[in-house]
């Protein structure tokens, strides 16, 4: 699972769109890679049991 914040994203030009078919809700984005709030990183945080932040 990938996510890209969502400032971030906006910050370079990304918005986040429906999702699409590819799992992704960007269409510049590799598939699978998916605009998410904070609000969601502390809850993926919270569930998993490894994290690699770039």
């Amino acid at each position: 699972m990938i996510r890209a914040c969502a400032r971030c994203a906006a910050s370079r030009g990304y918005t986040a769109e429906e999702e699409t078919e590819n799992g992704s809700n960007c269409r510049d984005y590799t598939p699978g890679i998916k605009i998410s709030s904070l609000y969601e990183l502390s809850e993926m945080l919270s569930k998993s049991d490894r994290v690699i932040s770039l």
